[in-house]
Protein backbone atom coordinates (compact mmCIF):
# COMPACT_ATOMS: atom_id res chain seq x y z
CA UNK A 1 0.00 0.00 0.00
CA UNK A 2 2.31 2.48 1.01
CA UNK A 3 4.57 1.40 -2.27
CA UNK A 4 1.79 2.39 -4.42
CA UNK A 5 1.31 5.67 -2.60
CA UNK A 6 5.17 6.40 -3.07
CA UNK A 7 4.68 5.58 -6.80
CA UNK A 8 1.85 7.59 -7.28
CA UNK A 9 3.09 10.59 -5.81
CA UNK A 10 6.50 10.53 -7.87
CA UNK A 11 4.10 10.40 -11.18
CA UNK A 12 2.48 13.40 -9.97
CA UNK A 13 5.44 14.99 -9.39
CA UNK A 14 7.16 13.92 -12.60
CA UNK A 15 3.82 15.22 -14.34
CA UNK A 16 4.14 18.45 -12.40
CA UNK A 17 7.90 19.57 -14.00
CA UNK A 18 6.90 18.82 -17.21
CA UNK A 19 4.26 21.97 -17.03
CA UNK A 20 4.51 25.33 -19.13
CA UNK A 21 6.63 27.08 -16.01
CA UNK A 22 8.57 30.35 -15.65
CA UNK A 23 10.21 32.38 -12.68
CA UNK A 24 8.99 35.90 -14.00
CA UNK A 25 6.03 35.20 -16.47
CA UNK A 26 1.97 34.49 -15.57
CA UNK A 27 1.10 31.92 -18.44
CA UNK A 28 -2.54 32.32 -17.30
CA UNK A 29 -2.71 36.04 -16.98
CA UNK A 30 0.35 38.87 -17.97
CA UNK A 31 0.47 42.76 -18.07
CA UNK A 32 3.69 43.92 -19.44
CA UNK A 33 5.06 46.80 -17.19
CA UNK A 34 6.57 48.71 -19.98
CA UNK A 35 4.88 50.86 -22.56
CA UNK A 36 5.26 50.04 -25.66
CA UNK A 37 5.94 52.77 -28.48
CA UNK A 38 3.70 52.83 -31.36
CA UNK A 39 6.32 54.02 -33.92
CA UNK A 40 8.63 50.84 -33.11
CA UNK A 41 8.40 48.94 -36.22
CA UNK A 42 6.61 45.20 -37.56
CA UNK A 43 8.79 41.82 -35.94
CA UNK A 44 10.34 43.95 -33.23
CA UNK A 45 10.45 41.71 -29.86
CA UNK A 46 8.78 44.06 -27.43
CA UNK A 47 9.22 41.45 -24.43
CA UNK A 48 10.88 37.93 -23.75
CA UNK A 49 10.94 35.73 -20.58
CA UNK A 50 12.88 32.77 -19.51
CA UNK A 51 10.48 29.10 -19.87
CA UNK A 52 10.44 25.65 -19.44
CA UNK A 53 8.40 23.46 -21.23
CA UNK A 54 6.69 25.10 -23.22
CA UNK A 55 7.19 23.36 -26.92
CA UNK A 56 5.26 26.59 -28.83
CA UNK A 57 3.44 29.56 -28.32
CA UNK A 58 0.65 31.25 -30.67
CA UNK A 59 -2.18 33.65 -31.05
CA UNK A 60 -4.87 31.98 -32.21
CA UNK A 61 -6.76 35.41 -33.88
CA UNK A 62 -5.94 36.31 -37.23
CA UNK A 63 -4.60 40.07 -37.75
CA UNK A 64 -3.69 40.38 -34.48
CA UNK A 65 -0.93 43.40 -33.46
CA UNK A 66 1.19 41.26 -31.39
CA UNK A 67 2.42 38.05 -31.80
CA UNK A 68 3.66 35.00 -29.82
CA UNK A 69 6.74 32.37 -30.29
CA UNK A 70 8.88 30.49 -28.28
CA UNK A 71 12.96 30.52 -28.94
CA UNK A 72 14.53 27.59 -27.39
CA UNK A 73 14.04 28.26 -23.49
CA UNK A 74 12.71 32.03 -24.09
CA UNK A 75 8.95 32.75 -24.75
CA UNK A 76 8.79 35.95 -27.22
CA UNK A 77 6.16 39.06 -27.95
CA UNK A 78 6.74 40.69 -31.32
CA UNK A 79 4.52 42.99 -33.07
CA UNK A 80 3.10 42.34 -36.44
CA UNK A 81 2.95 43.50 -39.97
CA UNK A 82 -0.39 44.69 -38.77
CA UNK A 83 0.93 46.53 -36.30
CA UNK A 84 2.43 49.34 -38.33
CA UNK A 85 -1.75 50.50 -39.00
CA UNK A 86 -2.96 50.09 -34.95
CA UNK A 87 -3.42 53.82 -34.88
CA UNK A 88 -5.24 53.92 -38.18
CA UNK A 89 -7.57 51.59 -37.31
CA UNK A 90 -7.70 51.81 -33.89
CA UNK A 91 -8.75 53.67 -30.41
CA UNK A 92 -8.16 51.58 -27.62
CA UNK A 93 -4.76 52.41 -25.11
CA UNK A 94 -4.07 48.28 -24.30
CA UNK A 95 -3.61 45.86 -26.89
CA UNK A 96 -5.18 41.99 -25.25
CA UNK A 97 -4.39 39.10 -27.14
CA UNK A 98 -5.25 35.59 -25.82
CA UNK A 99 -2.60 32.93 -26.41
CA UNK A 100 -1.80 29.16 -26.86
CA UNK A 101 1.05 27.60 -25.00
CA UNK A 102 1.77 23.70 -26.04
CA UNK A 103 4.07 22.40 -23.26
CA UNK A 104 5.52 19.27 -22.64
CA UNK A 105 2.67 17.54 -20.95
CA UNK A 106 -0.59 19.35 -22.63
CA UNK A 107 -1.88 22.57 -23.00
CA UNK A 108 -3.47 25.83 -21.92
CA UNK A 109 -4.32 29.07 -22.64
CA UNK A 110 -3.62 32.57 -21.07
CA UNK A 111 -4.07 36.67 -21.56
CA UNK A 112 -1.13 38.99 -22.06
CA UNK A 113 -2.06 42.43 -22.06
CA UNK A 114 0.43 45.67 -23.60
CA UNK A 115 -0.27 49.27 -22.57
CA UNK A 116 0.84 51.53 -25.36
CA UNK A 117 2.54 54.39 -25.26
CA UNK A 118 0.34 57.65 -25.77
CA UNK A 119 2.43 60.24 -27.67
CA UNK A 120 1.63 63.12 -31.02
CA UNK A 121 3.08 60.50 -33.31
CA UNK A 122 1.02 62.17 -36.49
CA UNK A 123 0.09 65.85 -38.01
CA UNK A 124 -3.10 66.16 -39.16
CA UNK A 125 -3.69 64.69 -42.67
CA UNK A 126 -5.98 66.15 -45.61
CA UNK A 127 -7.72 64.00 -47.62
CA UNK A 128 -6.99 65.29 -50.92
CA UNK A 129 -3.73 67.60 -51.83
CA UNK A 130 -5.63 70.47 -53.00
CA UNK A 131 -9.33 71.79 -52.39
CA UNK A 132 -11.38 73.19 -54.96
CA UNK A 133 -14.63 75.17 -55.34
CA UNK A 134 -16.69 76.61 -58.10
CA UNK A 135 -19.51 78.51 -56.64
CA UNK A 136 -22.64 80.34 -58.19
CA UNK A 137 -23.16 83.67 -57.67
CA UNK A 138 -24.63 85.47 -55.54
CA UNK A 139 -24.54 83.89 -52.07
CA UNK A 140 -26.04 85.05 -49.36
CA UNK A 141 -24.27 85.72 -46.00
CA UNK A 142 -23.33 82.63 -43.80
CA UNK A 143 -23.43 80.57 -46.76
CA UNK A 144 -21.43 76.62 -46.26
CA UNK A 145 -19.15 76.30 -49.46
CA UNK A 146 -18.65 72.46 -48.33
CA UNK A 147 -21.92 71.23 -50.90
CA UNK A 148 -18.86 72.51 -53.62
CA UNK A 149 -16.19 71.42 -52.48
CA UNK A 150 -14.99 67.53 -52.79
CA UNK A 151 -18.13 65.59 -54.42
CA UNK A 152 -20.03 67.42 -51.49
CA UNK A 153 -18.01 66.21 -48.91
CA UNK A 154 -16.29 69.11 -47.73
CA UNK A 155 -12.56 69.75 -46.63
CA UNK A 156 -11.63 66.55 -44.57
CA UNK A 157 -8.63 66.20 -41.98
CA UNK A 158 -7.71 63.29 -39.96
CA UNK A 159 -5.43 62.47 -37.30
CA UNK A 160 -4.93 59.20 -36.07
CA UNK A 161 -3.28 59.36 -32.84
CA UNK A 162 -5.08 57.42 -29.67
CA UNK A 163 -4.82 61.09 -27.62
CA UNK A 164 -5.42 64.95 -28.11
CA UNK A 165 -6.00 64.19 -31.78
CA UNK A 166 -8.75 67.35 -31.76
CA UNK A 167 -8.12 68.94 -34.97
CA UNK A 168 -8.72 72.73 -35.28
CA UNK A 169 -9.00 74.51 -38.39
CA UNK A 170 -7.56 78.03 -39.10
CA UNK A 171 -7.12 80.64 -41.86
CA UNK A 172 -5.47 83.94 -43.15
CA UNK A 173 -6.98 87.17 -42.66
CA UNK A 174 -9.43 87.57 -45.24
CA UNK A 175 -12.24 89.63 -46.54
CA UNK A 176 -14.14 87.01 -47.48
CA UNK A 177 -14.46 83.69 -45.72
CA UNK A 178 -14.17 82.88 -42.44
CA UNK A 179 -14.07 78.75 -40.81
CA UNK A 180 -15.37 76.71 -38.14
CA UNK A 181 -13.97 73.35 -37.06
CA UNK A 182 -16.21 70.35 -36.21
CA UNK A 183 -15.73 66.32 -35.40
CA UNK A 184 -17.29 64.20 -37.85
CA UNK A 185 -20.19 61.46 -36.59
CA UNK A 186 -19.17 58.05 -36.14
CA UNK A 187 -15.43 58.89 -36.59
CA UNK A 188 -13.25 60.36 -33.76
CA UNK A 189 -10.07 60.55 -35.70
CA UNK A 190 -12.08 62.59 -38.73
CA UNK A 191 -12.74 66.52 -38.74
CA UNK A 192 -14.26 69.10 -40.72
CA UNK A 193 -13.39 72.32 -41.81
CA UNK A 194 -16.96 74.51 -42.90
CA UNK A 195 -15.91 77.93 -44.89
CA UNK A 196 -18.64 80.46 -44.80
CA UNK A 197 -18.90 83.59 -46.36
CA UNK A 198 -18.92 86.43 -44.02
CA UNK A 199 -21.02 88.92 -45.81
CA UNK A 200 -23.48 88.33 -49.02
CA UNK A 201 -21.15 87.72 -51.94
CA UNK A 202 -22.06 89.91 -55.21
CA UNK A 203 -18.88 89.25 -56.72
CA UNK A 204 -15.68 87.74 -56.40
CA UNK A 205 -12.17 87.94 -57.83
CA UNK A 206 -11.32 85.64 -60.32
CA UNK A 207 -9.57 83.11 -58.00
CA UNK A 208 -10.28 83.04 -54.27
CA UNK A 209 -6.88 81.30 -53.00
CA UNK A 210 -6.52 80.40 -49.60
CA UNK A 211 -4.17 78.65 -47.26
CA UNK A 212 -6.37 76.22 -44.52
CA UNK A 213 -4.15 74.84 -41.63
CA UNK A 214 -4.86 72.22 -39.40
CA UNK A 215 -3.44 72.06 -35.74
CA UNK A 216 -4.13 68.85 -33.46
CA UNK A 217 -3.98 69.49 -29.49
CA UNK A 218 -1.29 67.06 -28.85
CA UNK A 219 1.93 68.45 -27.03
CA UNK A 220 3.95 69.80 -28.69
CA UNK A 221 1.09 70.41 -31.46
CA UNK A 222 1.43 69.46 -34.93
CA UNK A 223 0.03 71.42 -37.83
CA UNK A 224 -0.41 70.74 -41.98
CA UNK A 225 -1.62 72.75 -44.42
CA UNK A 226 -3.84 72.74 -47.95
CA UNK A 227 -4.48 75.01 -50.50
CA UNK A 228 -8.35 75.78 -51.47
CA UNK A 229 -9.43 77.94 -54.48
CA UNK A 230 -12.71 79.32 -54.75
CA UNK A 231 -13.44 80.45 -58.29
CA UNK A 232 -16.78 82.02 -59.22
CA UNK A 233 -19.10 79.83 -61.59
CA UNK A 234 -19.24 82.47 -64.49
CA UNK A 235 -22.17 80.24 -66.34
CA UNK A 236 -23.98 82.26 -63.81
CA UNK A 237 -23.87 86.00 -64.14
CA UNK A 238 -25.34 88.59 -61.24
CA UNK A 239 -26.14 91.49 -63.53
CA UNK A 240 -25.65 94.83 -61.40
CA UNK A 241 -28.93 96.38 -60.97
CA UNK A 242 -29.79 98.50 -63.80
CA UNK A 243 -29.64 102.79 -63.06
CA UNK A 244 -30.42 105.74 -65.55
CA UNK A 245 -27.45 108.21 -65.83
CA UNK A 246 -29.70 110.78 -65.26
CA UNK A 247 -32.93 110.22 -62.25
CA UNK A 248 -34.39 113.79 -62.58
CA UNK A 249 -34.84 115.37 -65.79
CA UNK A 250 -37.15 119.25 -65.69
CA UNK A 251 -36.83 121.56 -69.09
CA UNK A 252 -39.32 123.27 -70.94
CA UNK A 253 -41.68 122.14 -73.66
CA UNK A 254 -40.99 122.99 -77.24
CA UNK A 255 -41.58 121.84 -80.58
CA UNK A 256 -39.68 118.59 -81.33
CA UNK A 257 -38.41 117.93 -78.18
CA UNK A 258 -36.24 114.71 -77.72
CA UNK A 259 -35.33 113.34 -74.41
CA UNK A 260 -32.61 110.54 -74.34
CA UNK A 261 -32.58 108.34 -71.38
CA UNK A 262 -29.18 106.12 -70.69
CA UNK A 263 -28.52 103.42 -68.27
CA UNK A 264 -25.11 103.91 -66.80
CA UNK A 265 -22.64 100.91 -68.43
CA UNK A 266 -21.97 97.55 -66.49
CA UNK A 267 -26.11 97.96 -65.50
CA UNK A 268 -27.61 97.52 -68.92
CA UNK A 269 -28.87 93.59 -70.09
CA UNK A 270 -31.01 92.79 -73.19
CA UNK A 271 -33.27 91.85 -70.75
CA UNK A 272 -34.09 94.93 -69.22
CA UNK A 273 -37.73 96.65 -70.12
CA UNK A 274 -38.70 100.03 -70.00
CA UNK A 275 -42.13 101.84 -69.78
CA UNK A 276 -43.67 104.87 -69.06
CA UNK A 277 -45.73 105.90 -66.37
CA UNK A 278 -47.78 108.43 -64.78
CA UNK A 279 -51.22 110.66 -65.52
CA UNK A 280 -49.45 111.84 -68.13
CA UNK A 281 -47.76 108.79 -70.21
CA UNK A 282 -50.86 109.06 -72.78
CA UNK A 283 -48.99 111.98 -73.95
CA UNK A 284 -45.72 110.51 -74.99
CA UNK A 285 -44.19 107.79 -77.45
CA UNK A 286 -41.33 105.65 -76.53
CA UNK A 287 -38.54 104.44 -78.44
CA UNK A 288 -35.94 101.97 -77.50
CA UNK A 289 -32.74 101.98 -78.53
CA UNK A 290 -31.68 98.82 -80.72
CA UNK A 291 -29.07 97.86 -78.15
CA UNK A 292 -31.52 98.24 -75.47
CA UNK A 293 -29.32 100.28 -73.37
CA UNK A 294 -31.89 103.29 -73.25
CA UNK A 295 -34.72 105.38 -74.48
CA UNK A 296 -36.12 107.88 -76.50
CA UNK A 297 -39.16 109.99 -75.20
CA UNK A 298 -41.25 112.64 -77.29
CA UNK A 299 -44.50 114.70 -76.52
CA UNK A 300 -47.12 113.24 -79.31
CA UNK A 301 -48.40 116.60 -80.28
CA UNK A 302 -48.26 119.93 -78.39
CA UNK A 303 -51.72 120.52 -79.89
CA UNK A 304 -53.41 117.48 -77.99
CA UNK A 305 -52.03 118.73 -74.71
CA UNK A 306 -54.95 120.37 -72.69
CA UNK A 307 -54.56 124.25 -72.88
CA UNK A 308 -55.30 123.91 -69.03
CA UNK A 309 -51.70 122.29 -68.30
CA UNK A 310 -49.25 124.11 -67.04
CA UNK A 311 -46.89 120.79 -67.06
CA UNK A 312 -46.53 117.37 -67.91
CA UNK A 313 -44.92 114.96 -65.42
CA UNK A 314 -43.97 111.23 -65.76
CA UNK A 315 -41.73 108.38 -64.66
CA UNK A 316 -39.77 106.37 -67.17
CA UNK A 317 -39.15 103.14 -65.17
CA UNK A 318 -36.32 100.81 -66.60
CA UNK A 319 -36.82 97.00 -64.76
CA UNK A 320 -34.92 93.69 -64.93
CA UNK A 321 -37.22 91.77 -62.33
CA UNK A 322 -39.31 93.54 -59.54
CA UNK A 323 -36.71 94.00 -57.12
CA UNK A 324 -33.86 94.80 -59.90
CA UNK A 325 -35.47 98.47 -61.24
CA UNK A 326 -34.50 102.16 -61.64
CA UNK A 327 -36.41 105.48 -62.66
CA UNK A 328 -36.25 108.84 -63.86
CA UNK A 329 -38.69 111.91 -63.43
CA UNK A 330 -39.70 113.73 -66.30
CA UNK A 331 -41.08 117.18 -65.47
CA UNK A 332 -41.70 119.29 -68.63
CA UNK A 333 -43.09 123.14 -67.80
CA UNK A 334 -45.60 124.07 -70.03
CA UNK A 335 -45.06 128.01 -70.06
CA UNK A 336 -48.88 130.16 -70.79
CA UNK A 337 -49.13 133.29 -72.30
CA UNK A 338 -49.55 134.86 -69.06
CA UNK A 339 -49.87 133.45 -65.89
CA UNK A 340 -51.79 136.08 -62.57
CA UNK A 341 -50.01 135.61 -59.77
CA UNK A 342 -50.49 132.74 -57.27
CA UNK A 343 -52.25 133.86 -54.02
CA UNK A 344 -49.94 132.73 -51.24
CA UNK A 345 -50.56 128.65 -49.49
CA UNK A 346 -48.94 126.85 -46.59
CA UNK A 347 -48.28 123.10 -46.96
CA UNK A 348 -47.83 121.81 -43.97
CA UNK A 349 -45.90 118.61 -44.21
CA UNK A 350 -45.09 115.74 -41.42
CA UNK A 351 -41.62 116.26 -39.65
CA UNK A 352 -38.86 114.01 -40.84
CA UNK A 353 -38.70 112.04 -37.36
CA UNK A 354 -42.59 111.09 -37.17
CA UNK A 355 -43.58 110.40 -40.68
CA UNK A 356 -42.17 106.48 -41.07
CA UNK A 357 -44.29 105.98 -37.71
CA UNK A 358 -47.50 107.10 -38.86
CA UNK A 359 -49.39 106.00 -42.37
CA UNK A 360 -49.47 107.65 -45.05
CA UNK A 361 -50.44 105.33 -47.74
CA UNK A 362 -52.76 106.03 -50.48
CA UNK A 363 -53.84 109.01 -48.71
CA UNK A 364 -55.79 111.02 -51.59
CA UNK A 365 -57.22 114.38 -51.22
CA UNK A 366 -59.88 114.65 -53.94
CA UNK A 367 -60.71 117.87 -55.34
CA UNK A 368 -62.97 117.37 -58.23
CA UNK A 369 -62.12 114.73 -60.76
CA UNK A 370 -58.60 113.36 -61.36
CA UNK A 371 -58.59 113.63 -64.80
CA UNK A 372 -57.82 117.43 -64.89
CA UNK A 373 -58.82 120.61 -63.40
CA UNK A 374 -60.13 123.69 -65.10
CA UNK A 375 -57.77 126.68 -65.26
CA UNK A 376 -57.17 128.52 -61.14
CA UNK A 377 -54.64 129.95 -59.86
CA UNK A 378 -55.63 128.40 -56.41
CA UNK A 379 -55.61 124.91 -57.69
CA UNK A 380 -52.75 122.68 -58.93
CA UNK A 381 -51.29 118.71 -58.68
CA UNK A 382 -49.03 118.38 -56.57
CA UNK A 383 -46.79 115.27 -56.88
CA UNK A 384 -44.73 114.42 -53.90
CA UNK A 385 -41.96 111.47 -54.30
CA UNK A 386 -40.32 109.90 -51.06
CA UNK A 387 -37.29 107.97 -51.71
CA UNK A 388 -36.91 105.49 -48.69
CA UNK A 389 -33.80 105.12 -47.54
CA UNK A 390 -32.63 102.00 -45.21
CA UNK A 391 -32.19 104.51 -41.72
CA UNK A 392 -33.92 102.14 -39.47
CA UNK A 393 -32.89 98.54 -38.07
CA UNK A 394 -35.29 95.37 -37.45
CA UNK A 395 -36.86 95.42 -34.39
CA UNK A 396 -37.92 92.29 -32.59
CA UNK A 397 -41.29 92.53 -31.39
CA UNK A 398 -40.75 88.66 -29.88
CA UNK A 399 -39.51 87.24 -28.16
CA UNK A 400 -37.88 89.33 -25.16
CA UNK A 401 -34.03 89.53 -25.20
CA UNK A 402 -32.36 86.85 -23.08
CA UNK A 403 -35.57 85.35 -22.47
CA UNK A 404 -35.76 81.52 -21.22
CA UNK A 405 -37.62 78.53 -23.17
CA UNK A 406 -37.33 74.91 -22.95
CA UNK A 407 -37.05 72.06 -25.33
CA UNK A 408 -37.85 67.84 -24.54
CA UNK A 409 -34.10 65.81 -24.45
CA UNK A 410 -33.80 63.55 -27.61
CA UNK A 411 -35.57 60.59 -26.15
CA UNK A 412 -38.63 62.32 -25.36
CA UNK A 413 -38.78 64.50 -28.94
CA UNK A 414 -39.76 61.01 -29.97
CA UNK A 415 -43.06 60.95 -27.87
CA UNK A 416 -43.98 64.32 -27.57
CA UNK A 417 -42.86 65.51 -31.43
CA UNK A 418 -42.84 69.63 -31.27
CA UNK A 419 -42.30 70.83 -34.17
CA UNK A 420 -40.93 74.01 -33.69
CA UNK A 421 -38.97 76.11 -30.38
CA UNK A 422 -40.75 79.37 -31.30
CA UNK A 423 -41.49 82.09 -33.90
CA UNK A 424 -39.31 84.91 -33.76
CA UNK A 425 -40.92 88.53 -34.49
CA UNK A 426 -39.54 91.76 -35.92
CA UNK A 427 -40.84 94.99 -37.80
CA UNK A 428 -38.98 97.50 -39.43
CA UNK A 429 -40.29 101.02 -39.78
CA UNK A 430 -38.91 101.04 -43.51
CA UNK A 431 -40.73 100.82 -46.87
CA UNK A 432 -40.39 97.99 -49.77
CA UNK A 433 -37.23 96.19 -49.91
CA UNK A 434 -35.61 98.03 -47.02
CA UNK A 435 -38.42 96.55 -44.65
CA UNK A 436 -37.98 93.25 -45.89
CA UNK A 437 -36.41 90.75 -43.09
CA UNK A 438 -34.73 87.79 -43.06
CA UNK A 439 -33.70 85.94 -39.68
CA UNK A 440 -30.65 83.68 -39.44
CA UNK A 441 -28.92 81.84 -36.34
CA UNK A 442 -25.38 81.75 -35.65
CA UNK A 443 -24.17 78.55 -35.77
CA UNK A 444 -24.90 75.51 -33.58
CA UNK A 445 -25.59 71.83 -33.38
CA UNK A 446 -29.14 72.43 -31.85
CA UNK A 447 -31.74 74.97 -34.04
CA UNK A 448 -32.27 76.79 -36.90
CA UNK A 449 -34.55 78.81 -38.29
CA UNK A 450 -36.77 79.23 -41.30
CA UNK A 451 -35.20 82.98 -42.71
CA UNK A 452 -38.47 83.68 -43.62
CA UNK A 453 -41.08 83.12 -41.34
CA UNK A 454 -38.66 82.78 -38.13
CA UNK A 455 -39.68 80.14 -36.75
CA UNK A 456 -37.14 77.78 -34.57
CA UNK A 457 -37.23 74.57 -35.39
CA UNK A 458 -34.76 71.56 -33.60
CA UNK A 459 -31.93 69.97 -35.31
CA UNK A 460 -31.63 66.16 -34.90
CA UNK A 461 -28.62 66.54 -32.93
CA UNK A 462 -30.25 69.04 -30.21
CA UNK A 463 -29.45 68.55 -26.80
CA UNK A 464 -27.35 65.55 -27.75
CA UNK A 465 -25.46 66.14 -24.62
CA UNK A 466 -25.71 69.67 -23.20
CA UNK A 467 -28.03 70.64 -20.51
CA UNK A 468 -28.40 74.54 -22.17
CA UNK A 469 -27.27 76.51 -25.27
CA UNK A 470 -27.46 79.91 -25.88
CA UNK A 471 -28.77 81.28 -29.01
CA UNK A 472 -27.70 84.20 -31.34
CA UNK A 473 -30.69 85.54 -33.64
CA UNK A 474 -30.16 88.17 -36.28
CA UNK A 475 -32.87 89.45 -38.25
CA UNK A 476 -31.55 91.59 -41.67
CA UNK A 477 -33.55 93.91 -43.50
CA UNK A 478 -33.11 94.39 -47.26
CA UNK A 479 -33.89 90.74 -47.01
CA UNK A 480 -30.45 90.01 -46.05
CA UNK A 481 -28.88 91.71 -48.19
CA UNK A 482 -24.97 92.27 -47.61
CA UNK A 483 -25.45 96.64 -47.04
CA UNK A 484 -28.99 95.70 -45.04
CA UNK A 485 -28.81 96.72 -41.01
CA UNK A 486 -29.04 93.85 -38.82
CA UNK A 487 -30.20 93.51 -35.55
CA UNK A 488 -29.08 90.53 -32.72
CA UNK A 489 -30.80 89.13 -29.50
CA UNK A 490 -29.67 85.67 -28.01
CA UNK A 491 -32.11 83.21 -26.09
CA UNK A 492 -31.30 80.92 -23.40
CA UNK A 493 -32.62 77.47 -24.45
CA UNK A 494 -32.57 74.50 -21.26
CA UNK A 495 -33.01 71.12 -21.94
CA UNK A 496 -36.63 69.59 -20.12
CA UNK A 497 -37.24 66.34 -18.90
CA UNK A 498 -40.16 63.91 -18.27
CA UNK A 499 -40.39 65.34 -14.54
CA UNK A 500 -40.25 68.90 -15.50
CA UNK A 501 -43.61 68.30 -17.72
CA UNK A 502 -47.10 68.34 -16.74
CA UNK A 503 -50.32 67.60 -19.35
CA UNK A 504 -52.95 69.56 -18.78
CA UNK A 505 -56.67 69.35 -20.38
CA UNK A 506 -58.72 72.11 -19.98
CA UNK A 507 -62.36 72.05 -21.43
CA UNK A 508 -64.84 74.93 -21.65
CA UNK A 509 -61.53 76.90 -22.88
CA UNK A 510 -61.16 78.66 -26.55
CA UNK A 511 -57.81 78.78 -27.57
CA UNK A 512 -57.27 82.13 -27.25
CA UNK A 513 -58.51 82.19 -23.51
CA UNK A 514 -56.20 79.00 -22.42
CA UNK A 515 -53.10 81.35 -23.33
CA UNK A 516 -54.32 84.27 -21.65
CA UNK A 517 -55.04 81.48 -18.91
CA UNK A 518 -51.34 80.36 -18.44
CA UNK A 519 -50.10 84.01 -18.22
CA UNK A 520 -52.35 84.95 -15.61
CA UNK A 521 -50.95 82.02 -13.73
CA UNK A 522 -47.72 83.01 -14.45
CA UNK A 523 -48.19 86.76 -12.90
CA UNK A 524 -49.99 85.46 -9.64
CA UNK A 525 -47.23 82.52 -9.35
CA UNK A 526 -44.49 84.39 -9.97
CA UNK A 527 -43.02 81.98 -12.63
CA UNK A 528 -42.88 81.49 -16.59
CA UNK A 529 -45.18 79.37 -17.98
CA UNK A 530 -45.33 78.09 -21.52
CA UNK A 531 -46.08 75.19 -23.66
CA UNK A 532 -44.10 71.91 -25.11
CA UNK A 533 -46.89 71.74 -27.92
CA UNK A 534 -50.95 71.85 -27.80
CA UNK A 535 -53.80 70.66 -29.38
CA UNK A 536 -57.29 72.58 -29.75
CA UNK A 537 -60.52 70.56 -30.25
CA UNK A 538 -63.80 71.74 -30.51
CA UNK A 539 -66.94 69.43 -29.29
CA UNK A 540 -68.91 67.14 -32.16
CA UNK A 541 -72.51 67.81 -30.10
CA UNK A 542 -72.61 71.82 -30.62
CA UNK A 543 -76.28 72.84 -32.04
CA UNK A 544 -74.89 75.64 -33.53
CA UNK A 545 -71.52 74.55 -35.52
CA UNK A 546 -71.01 77.74 -37.70
CA UNK A 547 -70.50 79.89 -34.03
CA UNK A 548 -67.34 80.66 -32.23
CA UNK A 549 -68.95 82.65 -29.65
CA UNK A 550 -69.26 79.68 -27.25
CA UNK A 551 -66.15 78.81 -25.08
CA UNK A 552 -68.27 75.10 -24.22
CA UNK A 553 -67.19 74.20 -27.51
CA UNK A 554 -63.55 74.08 -27.18
CA UNK A 555 -61.54 71.19 -25.18
CA UNK A 556 -57.31 72.32 -25.45
CA UNK A 557 -54.93 69.48 -24.30
CA UNK A 558 -51.20 70.61 -23.90
CA UNK A 559 -47.78 69.71 -22.20
CA UNK A 560 -46.55 72.15 -20.56
CA UNK A 561 -43.57 74.04 -17.85
CA UNK A 562 -42.77 76.95 -15.92
CA UNK A 563 -39.26 78.26 -14.39
CA UNK A 564 -38.85 79.87 -11.47
CA UNK A 565 -35.75 82.91 -11.80
CA UNK A 566 -33.78 80.43 -13.53
CA UNK A 567 -34.50 76.92 -12.59
CA UNK A 568 -37.20 74.52 -14.34
CA UNK A 569 -40.00 73.54 -11.70
CA UNK A 570 -40.15 70.02 -11.64
CA UNK A 571 -43.59 67.90 -11.73
CA UNK A 572 -44.52 67.74 -8.14
CA UNK A 573 -44.18 71.65 -7.60
CA UNK A 574 -46.18 72.16 -11.24
CA UNK A 575 -48.91 70.32 -10.03
CA UNK A 576 -48.56 72.37 -6.55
Amino acid sequence: MLLSLSVLLICFRVYATQDCSSPTFSFSSYLNPDLLDLTIPPNTVIASFPVEHVQSATVPMQGTYVAAKTDGTSLQFLTTEAFARYEEHEIQEVIIIEVYYQCSTGSRTGIYRQFLKLANNHAPRFLQETYEALVPLPLPKHFDVSPFIADGAGIMARDIDLKNNTVTFSLPTNDYVLIESYAVKDDPKQFKAVLRFKEQVLKLPNKLELTVTATDAGVPQKSSQVSVVIEPDLSIVYDDPPEFKVTFINRTIESDLLLRLELIPGTETSDVLYSVEGTDAEFFTQTVWDNNTGIDLKVVDLQAVPKSKTFLNVVVVARRTQLQKTSCVILLDIPPESIPEPPNATLTCPTASTIETQSYNNATARLGPMNDIAFATDLTHLHIIVDDINDNSPVFTFPANNARYAFPSPQLSHKLLPDQLLTVQATDLDEGINAVIRYSLATNDHFDIDPHTGVIFPLKSAFASEESVTIEIFATDRDGAEDGNTSTMKLRVHKVGDDQLVALTVRDTDPDAFEGTLKQISVKEGIQMETIRSVFSVDGDTKNRNSRSTASRYTTSAIVYAFKEDQLLNHDELKG
